[in-house]
């Protein structure tokens, strides 16, 4: 959008950005031009939720074009009242949010560049549609629960994101639980479409995902999205895609992980798709998956897809290309372990050409170690062991 600054001779210059059309008088003239609403540039991230108000409650479609308007979402949604319930929010353009680089562990703002923290939208109920749209430069470093660019997906609310990239961005949490580059704790709802290079760094907590570090009690459904970035934890617990899943059923489909997973300490469960599917979840599908990205951990459970199984789970059509090298027990090219609590573990028409480096012991090409029901049909494995 068109700007017009109006300098106030300090560090809090007025930004007015210009939208729809009006009118207004300058010197005795009529002026025709666009709707004006504020923000303040000052040592904090600007934040408008003026877009809101043009629209008005009730609108059912809302529009954000700057970073101030991206900034003006988590404004609205987390005082509670703001919720968007069956109502859309539409990115119609790329927004960068801070100049500078994220890296494994942090944010390094270029010099005169920027480092406003990112707080993360709660309490979304409708839809964010990004539009093939690019965001650049979220970070955040907090010791919160549920944290990442959407912290946390109702139940029951037919929550949906989806088609945008998220790129150059990091995500650091402590001591708390669920962390993901697009959603940090997940009671359900649609994400498709998306990708991100996000860096993600995990200390203390638990559940950690490329996509959605955590979800829980509610149906859940993940397609089309890829993770590229850097995710490390000393915690364990994650997964290229999705952390983990406990009491829900989950579809993920034509998702991709290309990126790295890293523990910096003896934790467990790593899978390049999912980390860890936990005793009482529901049917969880993976249709089409494939995960090209490296694993590195010294602790037990990895897979090319799946670190862990404890559920009724299905595997179509994937494939595991990476690599994983581990000191720790019970690896394999699809599967780290099927447990002890699993209904039953399906997998189909599905290929591993993985690397597996390993001195721990039960390993295998498709599957680390099996305790329960299994069946493997047209399946494939034609990487190494070492």
């Amino acid at each position: 959008a068109d700007e017009i600054t109006l300098y106030t001779g300090n560090d809090d210059n007025i930004v007015a950005d210009l939208v729809t059309p009006f009118t207004f008088t300058v010197d005795g003239k009529t002026v025709d031009y666009r709707n004006l609403y504020t923000k303040y540039v000052g040592t904090t991230a600007s934040v408008d939720t003026s877009w809101y108000s043009v629209y008005g409650a009730g609108a059912g479609e809302y529009v954000i074009a700057t970073s101030a308007d991206l900034y003006g979402l988590p404004a609205l949604t987390n005082k509670g009242t703001y919720k968007f319930g069956n109502q859309t929010v539409y990115v119609i353009a790329d927004i960068e949010v801070n100049k500078g680089t994220a890296t494994p562990t942090g944010w390094n703002a270029d010099e005169g560049g920027t480092a406003y923290p990112w707080t993360p939208i709660q309490e979304f109920y409708g839809t964010f549609d990004g539009q093939e749209h690019t965001i650049k430069g979220i970070q955040v470093q907090q010791s919160i629960a549920y944290c990442g660019f959407f912290g946390y997906t109702n139940s029951g609310q037919n929550v949906v994101i989806k088609n945008f990239r998220l790129e150059n961005s990091y995500f650091g949490q402590s001591s708390k639980n669920g962390l993901g580059s697009i959603v940090g704790w997940g009671e359900g709802g649609t994400i498709q479409n998306v990708y991100s290079n996000a860096y993600v760094y995990k200390t203390g907590g638990e559940y950690s995902g490329g996509i959605v570090g955590f979800n829980y009690k509610s149906p859940m459904t993940i397609q089309n999205c890829r993770y590229a970035g850097v995710l490390t934890t000393d915690i364990g617990m994650a997964g290229g895609i999705l952390g983990s899943s406990l009491g829900s059923t989950a579809d993920i489909t034509a998702c991709s992980f290309t990126g790295e997973l890293i523990s910096t300490a003896n934790v467990h469960y790593f899978g390049g798709i999912v980390g860890v599917i936990t005793a009482n979840s529901g049917n969880l599908t993976i249709k089409d998956c494939k995960s090209s990205g490296s694993i590195e951990t010294v602790g037990w459970y990895s897979g090319g897809l799946v670190g862990m199984n404890n559920q009724t789970l299905t595997l179509t059509g994937c494939e595991s290309s990476g690599s994983i090298k581990t000191s720790g027990h019970q690896s394999g090219g699809l599967v780290g372990r099927n447990g002890s609590d699993s209904t039953m573990l399906t997998i189909k028409d599905c290929k591993s050409s993985s690397s597996i480096e390993t001195s721990g012991t039960q390993f295998g090409g498709l599957v680390g170690l099996n305790e329960k029901a299994l069946a493997i049909t047209d399946c494939l494995f034609d990487g190494e062991i070492t």
